[in-house]
């Protein structure tokens, strides 16, 4: 395997890894939404009003991850396309190069660290919910 080529594995490597992170990040934030609606609705009911707090706060930390993919997808397809002009301006070599994707590349890793970090406190505040709500 050439240089060229291990870099373009590493390349759709990394493509095809942050498309599945984004997915499942998706999947798993939106079915905990769903899954904490089901429970607080069918097996809690009007108990557990005193720690309901915990619940609309899970509720928004997997709303934030959520939206912080979305966030990252779109900042994500500008950074391709601004990498791609940097590209053709060939102001990706020499001595004064810049970023690929520019700005955009760094809010693209923040979202998705963020997505992260809020979908996990967001399971933690479900978790203590549940055993505050069930004892």
């Amino acid at each position: 395997m050439t240089d060229n080529e291990y870099r373009q594995h590493l390349i759709e490597t990394y493509e095809e890894l942050s498309l599945a992170y984004a997915r499942t990040l998706v999947t798993l934030a939106g079915g905990a939404l769903g899954l904490s609606l089901t429970f607080a609705k069918e097996i809690i009911g009007s108990s557990g009003g005193e720690c309901r707090w915990i619940l609309v706060t899970a509720w928004g930390l997997w709303t934030v991850a959520l939206t912080s993919v979305l966030i990252g997808f779109y900042c994500g397809r500008e950074a391709a396309r601004y990498a791609r002009e940097q590209y053709d301006d060939g102001k990706l070599t020499g001595e004064n190069k810049e970023t690929p994707g520019g700005k955009w590349t760094g809010v693209t890793h923040k979202a998705g660290l963020i997505g992260l970090v809020t979908f996990v406190f967001g399971v933690a505040a479900f978790v203590i919910y549940v055993s505050k709500t069930l004892g």
